[in-house]
C-alpha cells in the first residue's frame, strides 16, 4: 500500500476549561517569565511565539485505498508550509508500513536546514499521521504497534498558578511556571521563593511540587534559585536555561549533583 497524498492545514484548537474554580484565579494576574522578558518592551511575555497568530498545524496521510492518518503538532503556517512544500511531495508514493524509512528519509531531506526546531514540528506531525494510518490499516491501536501496554497508571500534576484548585480536583503533583528570572535581580529571586514556599505551604508535604523556568534563566540564576529552594523539596527544575546552551547544562548539571533536572522538550 503506497502514500496517495499529503495535505497538511491549519486547525484552531482553543481548549476552555468546563470548570471554573471556585478560588480567585492568579493566572491572570501572573505572567510566566519568558525568554523575551530581559527586554523592557516585553515585560509580560509578550513576543513569544503563543501570541503570534498561529494555529495548529494539522495533516492527513491518505492511502492508495482511501484511509487516511491524521497528526498534529504545533506553530501552524510555518509547519504546513513544509509539509506541503518540501515532506510531502517527497514521501507520497512510498510504502506506508515503512514508518522507520520515512521517518530517517524526513530528517535526510531536511539536513540542509535542519531537522531540529520548527522543521522538527513538521516531521512530528506527519510521523504522527503515519502511525495513525498504519494502525488502522491493521486494525490495531498504535500503542500495541509500538511495544503493548507499559502500564496501568500514569503519574499526571496539573500545571500553572491555581494550586488551591487543582489540590480540590485531587491531583498530587503540581508545577509552577517562573513569573521572574534574572533580570529582575535580588528582588525577583525573593519574590521567586516567596512564591513557592507559600505554594508548599497551600499544598502541604504530601503532594509534589516542580518549578519550571522555560528557558529563561541562565546557570548563575539557576544555581542560586535551586539553593534558594532546597527547602521546599523540589521534585525537579524544568527548562532553566536556553535548549542551545550545551555548556551550560553540563556546568549546572556539575553545581547541582542532588538537584533532579528536567529538559528537552524545547531541543
Amino acid at each position: 500500500m503506497k502514500i496517495k497524498e499529503i495535505r497538511a492545514f491549519e486547525i484552531r484548537t482553543d481548549p476552555k476549561p468546563k470548570t471554573q474554580p471556585r478560588t480567585p484565579s492568579r493566572a491572570q494576574t501572573i505572567h510566566m517569565n519568558r525568554p523575551m522578558a530581559r527586554y523592557d518592551r516585553f515585560p509580560n511575555g509578550e513576543g513569544h511565539v503563543s501570541f503570534a497568530p498561529w494555529k495548529r498545524p494539522a495533516v492527513l496521510v491518505t492511502a492508495e485505498d482511501g484511509t487516511q492518518g491524521f497528526g498534529m503538532s504545533l506553530y501552524g503556517a510555518p509547519v504546513t508550509a513544509i509539509i506541503n512544500e518540501h515532506l510531502g511531495p517527497n514521501l507520497t508514493g512510498e510504502n506506508v508500513m515503512a514508518t522507520e524509512k520515512l521517518w530517517d528519509m524526513m530528517v535526510r531531506l531536511c539536513s540542509a536546514f535542519s531537522p531540529t526546531g520548527v522543521t522538527s514540528y513538521a516531521i512530528s506531525a506527519l510521523d504522527v499521521a503515519l502511525w495513525d494510518l498504519k494502525g488502522k490499516l491493521l486494525g490495531r491501536p498504535v500503542y500495541e504497534l509500538l511495544g503493548g501496554p507499559q502500564k496501568d497508571k500514569i503519574f499526571c500534576y496539573a500545571s500553572g498558578f491555581d494550586q488551591e484548585w487543582y489540590m480540590e480536583l485531587g491531583f498530587k503533583a503540581t508545577k509552577l511556571f517562573s513569573p521572574w528570572g534574572p533580570e529582575h535581580g535580588l528582588e525577583g529571586l525573593n519574590k521567586l521563593e516567596e512564591l513557592v514556599a507559600s505554594t508548599r505551604e497551600t499544598i502541604g508535604d504530601n503532594v509534589e511540587l516542580m518549578l519550571d523556568g522555560w528557558t529563561a534563566y541562565d546557570p548563575e540564576y539557576t544555581v542560586r534559585l535551586a539553593e534558594r529552594m532546597r527547602p521546599y523539596n523540589l521534585k525537579w527544575l524544568e527548562d532553566y536555561i536556553q535548549p542551545e546552551d550545551l555548556l551550560g547544562y553540563e556546568s549546572i548539571r556539575q553545581r547541582l549533583p542532588w538537584q533532579t533536572l528536567a529538559t528537552g522538550e524545547h531541543w
